[in-house]
């Protein structure tokens, strides 16, 4: 599969506006409490920063296309663990800064961090989405699918909505096999239909050893 196809794949699976975790993202991480901070966003270097509210300049970074910044923030804070913030806050920080990354090229920063993100929240699908695209930008195409499959999994295993992984698996599943050539889309079709065949021809276990037992009297 050519370059083009999966900086496509990541185009279309991370960087199209809906992989941020607003939505999902604590309270705490939103509001006035972040005001003080935002003078700091800019600052080199950012200072640790791990009090509710801590997310939000990096976010708005993001918001501004600022992702070198933005990165930069959300490495210079450091890790959320107080008020809850190994399991509340410290995931959207990586889920953040993987974004950072994608936007800035940096794949093999974004696995790293979105694995951290899914890692510490294996229910965040925004997390599972941004890992399969940095996989996918970087030419890892299975581990991309990879990626989605088992967040379709881990998401529905705490009573998530899976269908937004689903729907973009099924994308890359479609990509992957519109970039094949023509010749190779062929084989595949006549090794399926044969495969097909072979079963539907062929008697079962079962079948046999009664087909045996029969013989043998």
């Amino acid at each position: 599969m050519n370059k083009h196809l999966l900086l496509t794949l990541a185009a279309g699976v991370a960087l199209s506006g809906a992989l941020r975790a607003d939505d999902a993202a604590p309270a705490a991480a939103s509001g006035t409490a972040a005001a003080p901070a935002a003078a700091a966003a800019a600052a080199t270097p950012v200072a640790k920063n791990d009090a509710p509210g801590s997310l939000a300049p990096g976010k708005q970074l993001l918001d501004e296309a600022k992702y070198a910044d933005a990165a930069a923030y959300f490495e210079g804070i450091g890790e959320q663990t107080t008020s809850n913030g190994a399991t509340k806050r410290e995931p959207y920080r990586q889920n953040d800064l993987a974004l950072a990354y994608l936007n800035l090229g940096k794949y093999d920063q974004a696995i790293t961090a979105a694995s951290k993100a899914v890692e510490l929240n294996k229910g965040m699908s925004v997390g599972w989405s941004n890992l399969a695209a940095a996989y996918g930008a970087s030419s890892q195409r299975d581990k991309a699918v990879d990626a989605l499959t088992k967040g379709i999994d881990a998401v529905k295993s705490v009573g998530g909505d899976s269908s937004s992984l689903e729907g973009k698996l099924k994308s890359l599943q479609d990509l992957i096999e519109s970039g094949k050539p023509k010749a190779e889309r062929e084989a595949d079709a006549k090794a399926t239909a044969t495969a097909a065949s072979t079963a539907a021809a062929s008697p079962t276990a079962a079948s046999s050893a009664a087909a045996d037992t029969g013989t043998a009297k």
